[in-house]
Formats: C-alpha cells, sequence, structure tokens
C-alpha cells in the first residue's frame, strides 16, 4: 500500500474542519444522494442490524353499497403494501501518512499545520467514497461500473459500450470482470487503471487488457472487492435504481430485501421502453406512466450528455411564426 509523504502534501494549503463540514462535503454535486432520505437508526425497528421498510400500495377496498356486504367485506378490507427488510452493506478506504512526517509536525508544535495534513488525506478519501456511494445509486447493487466494448487483447486500452460510463472510472482503479452482472464468477486477473478519456469512453491501464483472462464483450467491470467470486451471491454495494425500478418486471417467488413485488406492480414501479422515440416525447410517456401509478415525479436525473440532447432536442423543436401587423 503507497504511503504519502512530505512531497505529495506540501503543495497543499492548511486546513481544519468546522461543524458540518464533513457533511457538506458529501453532498457536493450528487443531487440524488442529497435528496434521499438518510436513516441512522439500522437495528431499530428490524432484526440483527436491519431496518425495515414499508410502502402502502393500496387503501382498504371493502367499500359497497350495501350494508351486509360491507360487512361481508369487511375480512379483507385492509391496507396492503410491502414490508422490505434493509440490509446495510460496507464501504472501506484506508489513508495512510507516514508517521514520521506526523512526528515531525508535533515536534514543531505546530497544530494547525498537523491538522492540514491529515485533514488533506481525510478530505479525499471522503470525496471518493461519496463519489462511489453516489454512483451506486444509479446501479443494481452487484458492482458494475461499466461494460466493456471489446475482447481481451494485446493491447492496453479498453473502450466501452457506453460513453457515459467513463465517469465512473478513475486513475489507480484496481479492475475485475465477470460475464454476468449479478450471478457466476469473477475472470481470472485484475487490471489497473492509469488514464480515463472521458470523451470517447476509452479507458487506459497499466497492463494489457488480456490480463483479465477470457474477456468478453459484453463484460460487466466492477472495482475489485465490490463484487463476490461467484457462490450465493449478496450485494456488497447499494441497491440503487436499477433494483428499485428495473426495466423487467420481477416474477413470482422473487425475495428482494425479503419481498416478493411481482404481486403488485407499484412495488417496482413502471418501465417505459422510449428507445425508438426522440427524448421529448419518451419522457412525456415515462412521466405519463409514472402518473397513472399515482406517482408525483419532479425532479428529472439525466447524465450531461443526456441532458445536452435534450435541451437541443428542445430548441429545435420550437417553431416562431412571424407575422406584421400594421398600426393604426
Amino acid at each position: 500500500m503507497a504511503v504519502v509523504g512530505a512531497t505529495e502534501l506540501e503543495p497543499f494549503l492548511k486546513k481544519t474542519y468546522i461543524p458540518k463540514t464533513i457533511e457538506f462535503m458529501t453532498f457536493t454535486d450528487h443531487p440524488l444522494l442529497a435528496m434521499l432520505k438518510k436513516s441512522t437508526t439500522f437495528g431499530i425497528g428490524g432484526t440483527n442490524g436491519t431496518v425495515d421498510l414499508t410502502v402502502g400500495t393500496e387503501y382498504p377496498q371493502g367499500g359497497t353499497a350495501t350494508f351486509a356486504q360491507a360487512q361481508t367485506n369487511a375480512s379483507t378490507a385492509y391496507h396492503r403494501g410491502g414490508r422490505f427488510n434493509l440490509t446495510p452493506v460496507r464501504i472501506y478506504q484506508l489513508a495512510q501518512i507516514d508517521g514520521m512526517i506526523l512526528r515531525g509536525l508535533e515536534n514543531n508544535g505546530n497544530r494547525n499545520a498537523y491538522l492540514s495534513r491529515v485533514a488533506l488525506e481525510v478530505d479525499g478519501h471522503i470525496k471518493g467514497l461519496t463519489r462511489m456511494f453516489a454512483v451506486q445509486l444509479y446501479r443494481s447493487g452487484w458492482g458494475k461500473i461499466g461494460s466493456t466494448a471489446m475482447a481481451g487483447a494485446a493491447q492496453d486500452t479498453l473502450t466501452l459500450e457506453r460513453i457515459e460510463d467513463a465517469v465512473n472510472f478513475a486513475e489507480g482503479q484496481l479492475i475485475v470482470a465477470a460475464a454476468l452482472e449479478a450471478s457466476g464468477g469473477l475472470r481470472t486477473g485484475s487490471i489497473t487503471v492509469e488514464s480515463v478519456n472521458y470523451a470517447s469512453g476509452a479507458i487506459t491501464f497499466t497492463t494489457n487488457i488480456n490480463d483479465i483472462g477470457s474477456l468478453t464483450i459484453g463484460d460487466s467491470l466492477v472495482v475489485k472487492g465490490t463484487r463476490q467470486d461467484g457462490g450465493t451471491m449478496v450485494r456488497r454495494c447499494v441497491a440503487g435504481l436499477a433494483d428499485w425500478i428495473p426495466t423487467t418486471a420481477p416474477t413470482a417467488g422473487e425475495s428482494f430485501f425479503g419481498k416478493d413485488r411481482s404481486g403488485n406492480s407499484r412495488l417496482f414501479g413502471p418501465s417505459v421502453d422510449v428507445s425508438d422515440v426522440p427524448m421529448r416525447e419518451g419522457l412525456t410517456k415515462g412521466l405519463q406512466s409514472v402518473r397513472r401509478f399515482g406517482g408525483r415525479p419532479t425532479p428529472l436525473f439525466l447524465n450531461t450528455r443526456r441532458y445536452g440532447d435534450l435541451l437541443l432536442e428542445l430548441q429545435t423543436g420550437g417553431r416562431y411564426d412571424m407575422t406584421q401587423i400594421k398600426a393604426g
């Protein structure tokens, strides 16, 4: 494990923490993370360090035109819904600073200088973990941050299937691969990110990409340690939007945090294929579907590329008729 020394730390300014600083830092530029309700009560209301989330899907439906029938209906007229037994996941990241550097700062009696070095590394690690957490909120909990658009080869550059996923990669990440996102084992070997071209979606590694054995087009790419290597699969990452609102409806017998959602589509939300229509038409159809379910959509989350495409489409979709009017 690399140790941060005096050379790397010297150029940075001194810094001390003030109340709420950490909380503010973790929410910067991550709107979904900032908007979501937070719970610090794991183990209260649940069991074994879990927490129960109850969602209502129907009001009691015993209403009828006759009193006798209402009495009969009373036995089945109750609120319907689902209870999800949420389990926490853990994310670890360690910061190391040369102990001799810290001891030297202590001996000089400069407390602010000591804090500046520690705070520098802690700040960076907090932001790194926050970024990882924010990415996971859109994913499905199995660690996938992208898919490869090419097979393994004796070259150090790999192209992603979706250019937008390039922002999930960063210099220094240790990457492994799997044929399937949520089942099966990992490919053998790993590769380390050297640089990222966010415009083209090309990732350059410190070694050839065939250091991952049998790498195939469409393989899921994950940061090492965030996915199991086969066996009974358990999520190591946050169950994000892709899990809560899947593109394919759950089948009978599933257990999503202990709940079979197949009986009521309100438990997994609407999924609309709008791949063959313009963006603004697709958004209208999606919002229409959400409203039909009883939802009240307000924010719209798009990556920067799709957001730009939508703005351009809205601009070109406008029409202005010029009319001359005589005065007097």
